[in-house]
């Protein structure tokens, strides 16, 4: 399954934090400075994720993750992520 995090880090700002924790999934690719895709396991996994990166966010950061675990066929998705990005997500989408 492929974990889509887009996030708005306010007045703190504490990168560092979240990012060690986005690191920890089994998979994972910045593709923008505020755009991670996660390659992950297990059930539950949206829950779980929206916990962990909670626990190190400010109350007035922002974050939004979903499953956009990718469809086989060509053409559903699209946008003008570079090619090592559109790689990465092609590659991790046959593992789901």
């Amino acid at each position: 399954m492929i974990l889509q995090v887009d996030y708005d880090l306010n007045k703190l700002k504490d990168y560092p934090a979240l990012y060690s924790v986005l690191k920890t999934a089994p998979g994972w690719l910045r593709a923008m400075d505020s755009l991670w895709f996660l390659f992950v396991r297990s059930p539950g996994t949206v829950g779980e994720w929206q916990r962990k990166i909670q626990s190190v966010m400010d109350a007035d950061d922002q974050f939004c993750i979903h499953n956009i675990t990718l469809p086989v066929r060509t053409g559903e998705y699209g946008g003008t992520l570079d090619k090592a990005s559109w790689d990465w997500l092609n590659n991790h989408k046959n593992l789901s």
